[in-house]
């Protein structure tokens, strides 16, 4: 909040907490950042955001994670400059504390020069599903096509659990069916990783496969149609075919069958063999890829190496940020 505070950005935290912010805590804030304390559930306080939000742009922002100015109004000026365009995203580096420093790494690397530009909105769904790269949930996004793509995510899904990130997908899919989107060459996010994410559930590729949960899955559709054809019975069916084709392209986009013949051959596999599962995967033809792994450095070195892949950064509010986080975590000062 206190990097918001003196900027010119709309700001409404939504904090769902039990307490409140004690207010010693904000004290210096400026008008613009405004707090609202909702102890009710994440999609609860979805809703209330849908409300909030007045400007013409609107942006989902994790409340330990940060956004630099500059990039923002890059992405505004992309937007008004093509008006096919529904949304715009920067890139990303992740951060963390580590031995008395703030260090940095490069996040979501496949966004680089992404764009899903077709002109049939259910060729943009089924092309942005597979691969899935997720380039608009934390983009900015002109307002009534966020509002549209969040209201979707608060419509009660009847089941107990919500298969792992398909929420993030029917924002997508929302926003993509509305118009492209695009990610540019600026850093734009920082990615907090000073707490690990948990979660118990299926995977949207389990929950797909699951015979068992077809009348969920049925429901699903009918509320993404619903969404986005509204009542206009000419688009429901062609609406409704194209997120089954595009939820069919995320499924085999994440391993298919194959993953599927896999996941239920590995849990009969003892534990001894284990070792053996490269072999055993080759026969069955399923990679596994393992993720990337970046050298991690001070953070502001880590901005110097994606500089110098052509992504543009603002040192400067970079620099507030690193010496944000460093009072945070009480770190020592460091000269770089």
């Amino acid at each position: 909040m206190h990097y918001w505070s003196r900027t010119t950005v709309s700001v409404h935290v939504l904090d769902g907490s039990a307490q409140p912010i004690p207010a010693e805590k904000m004290a210096g804030l400026t008008a613009n950042v405004k707090y609202h304390h909702f102890p009710i559930s994440l999609h609860e306080r979805f809703g209330k955001a849908v409300d909030l939000v007045q400007t013409e742009y609107a942006a989902l922002c994790g409340d330990d994670e940060f956004f630099l100015l500059d990039a923002l109004q890059t992405c505004i000026q992309e937007l008004e400059a093509d008006e096919a365009l529904v949304s715009c995203m920067g890139r990303c580096l992740a951060f963390q504390p580590d031995s008395n420093q703030i260090i940095g790494w490069p996040a979501y690397t496949e966004v680089t020069n992404y764009s899903v530009h077709q002109d049939d909105p259910i060729a943009r769904m089924i092309h942005h599903m597979n691969p899935f790269i997720g380039s608009t949930i934390y983009s900015v996004i002109r307002t009534p096509v966020w509002k549209q793509a969040m209201s979707i995510m608060l419509r009660k899904l009847d089941y107990d659990m919500l298969p792992l990130s398909l929420d993030q997908y029917q924002f997508e899919l929302a926003v993509c069916y509305q118009g492209k989107s695009k990610v540019i060459q600026n850093l734009m996010w920082l990615r907090s990783h000073e707490n690990d994410g948990t979660y118990i559930g299926l995977t949207f590729h389990e929950w797909w496969a699951d015979k068992k949960k077809a009348d969920e899955r049925e429901e699903f559709l009918a509320i993404m149609t619903s969404a986005l054809a509204g009542s206009d019975a000419r688009k429901q069916e062609s609406v409704r075919e194209g997120v089954k084709a595009a939820c069919e392209a995320l499924y085999e986009g994440l391993g298919g069958d194959r993953l599927g013949l896999y996941l239920t051959f590995s849990k009969r596999i003892p534990p001894a063999l284990k070792a053996s599962i490269k072999s055993i995967l080759a026969v069955i033809g399923v990679k596994i890829h393992k993720p990337i792994e970046f050298t991690k450095k001070p953070l502001l070195l880590a901005a110097k190496d994606l500089e110098a892949t052509g992504v543009r950064v603002d040192y400067e509010q970079l620099s507030q940020v690193v010496e944000l986080i460093r009072q945070f975590h009480e770190l020592p000062l460091h000269r770089t």
